[in-house]
């Protein structure tokens, strides 16, 4: 794997688009993820996984799944 990102919200096609990159040692890497006002719901995380190859690869959670605290905690702070 030569590079992972994360993204709530579908990325659009460019990798560049992909959201957080990760980083630190290949034991333990992190990324930091904006989390706007207006989150829907049912809104996903998008893992993308680049590839030496060039391949990429993608692959939707969804946020209820992967941290149902964050939801709970976007949906107490709608007005």
């Amino acid at each position: 794997m030569k590079a992972a990102y994360l993204r709530l919200g579908q990325p659009r096609g460019d990798i560049r688009t992909s959201g957080g990159l990760f980083a630190g040692s290949p034991y333990r890497l992190f990324t930091s993820l904006r989390v706007p006002e207006n989150l829907n719901p049912d809104a996903e995380l998008w893992l993308t996984l680049e590839g030496w190859d060039g391949s990429v690869h993608r692959q939707a959670i969804s946020l209820a799944d992967a941290s149902p605290a964050t939801l709970k905690w976007a949906q107490e702070r709608k007005p």
